[in-house]
Formats: C-alpha cells, structure tokens, sequence
C-alpha cells in the first residue's frame, strides 16, 4: 500500500499517465499509474515543503536542505543531484534557465539545463516566492519587505512592500504576495511597473494573521482563492477584471 495517501492531492504531479507523489518521510518519490506504485525514487533528501515541478521533459525536486536532482522521466531515476544550497525553499524556470530561492544561504541560484552553475545572487535575506516571468523572475525578501526583479540574470527593478513577504502567486502580469506581519497582500502590476497593499480587515482580537505558501492556489477568472490561517477561512482577491 502506498506509505503516503494523504499527500497525493496536495503534493502529486502528473506527467502523462504517471503521477508523482513527494513522501516526505521517506526523502522519496513514490510513482504511481492506474493507482499502482511501480516504483520509488528514493535519497532526495529532505523533503518538508518539497513539490515536484516539470520542465523540458524532466522532472526537478528541490529540497528543504538544499538538494536539486533532476530525474528522468522515462527511467524514473535520477540524473543528476546538485547541492544549491543549506536551506532551499521554491525553484521556477525561466525560458532558458532553472532558479532556486534560498533560506541558507541568503541567495538566488541561476543554473543551466544541465544544473551547473551560471550565477549567484546575494540578497542579504531569506528568499521565497520565487516566479519565472518569461526570461526574467521575481522573489521575495522576508528579511528586507521587498521583491527583487530579475531581467535576464542582472537585477532590474525592487518593490519595498509589507512586512516579511512570504509566498507569492504569478498571474499574467501580476505578482501577487502574501505577508506574515501584516493584515493583506500586495500586488506587483509587471507592465505597469507599480505597487499597491490590498488590506483585509481582521475579525476579533489577536488574530494571528497568516498567508502560507499559495503559489499554487487557485485562480479563476481573475479571482486568486488564499488561505488566510489565523481567519481561518479562504481570501478571495480580485488580481484583475477579466476582458469583455
């Protein structure tokens, strides 16, 4: 029986007929079809907040200590494992190259294809929320209230936003990102260039208001659906009107 049911809805990926669950208890990847697990692809370290994403035909892990491993999706084995960091906490992929947010230490990683190396960015911060935008990306600083641009692999733009920005959602041209000491969200408009606080007012006395990681949360129809912890109940922002 497979070891980790529960997390199949909240961690699983499918490519083709396979689906790929994370079992975080066991550094692993459990592959499953027709609901059959054919096999594990085991010593990806650990893998606490770890989601399996696809790209170019491969799929990557990236772990909480700091691991990326590309795996073959044939095979369903590892191709290759590369240490990005201590603590790594999201990874995206741009047009040509994979980046990978860090906790420790406090860096952005540009790797190629083949997980080399390209450049390291030094933030002086925790980075989360990390979000490919064609060739550029974007992430946060919880550690500085800001979101860094990247055009390319040279830094092109900052936002000062809320306090300690967490996760944050990609949406068209609209970044949006969570708090952890602040009632709201904030909303980058890319082709516009501007920021904007979108608060929430909060329902009774010390309520520890929280947005979690909901970079993939849904959106429909111009609406994004968050979690809020400490309201214990979903906020739904409007990121854009939908076109007529």
């Amino acid at each position: 029986m497979l070891p980790v049911i529960l997390f199949i809805l909240l961690l699983g990926l499918a490519f083709g007929e396979k689906l790929y669950v994370v079992e975080r208890e066991r550094s692993a990847l459990a592959v499953v079809e027709e609901g059959r697990l054919l096999k594990e692809i085991g010593n990806l370290g650990n893998l606490n907040h770890a989601v399996v994403k696809f790209w170019k035909g491969y799929g990557y892990v990236v772990s909480r200590d700091g691991f990326l491993s590309k795996i073959d999706l044939e095979r369903d084995e590892v191709v290759k494992k590369v240490r990005v960091g201590k603590s790594s906490i999201g990874l995206d992929f741009t047009e040509t190259y994979i980046v990978v947010a860090n906790y420790d230490p406090e860096t952005v990683v540009i790797l190629d294809e083949g997980l080399n190396l390209l450049r390291e960015i030094k933030t002086g911060s925790r980075n989360v929320g990390i979000k490919a935008y064609g060739e550029d990306f974007l992430f946060s600083l919880m550690d500085k209230d800001q979101v860094w641009w990247i055009k390319g692999m040279e830094e092109y733009m900052r936002f000062e936003v809320g306090k300690m920005p967490f996760d944050a959602l990609l949406y068209g041209d609209h970044y949006l990102v969570g708090f952890f000491k602040e009632d709201g969200v904030g909303l980058i408009e890319l082709n516009k260039k501007t920021y904007k606080k979108l608060s929430f007012k909060k329902k009774g006395e010390e309520v520890v208001f929280k947005i979690p990681h909901f970079g993939t949360w849904g959106v429909y129809e111009g609406l994004a659906y968050i979690p809020a912890v400490g309201e214990k109940m979903p906020l739904i922002v409007q990121i854009h009107k939908p076109e007529v």
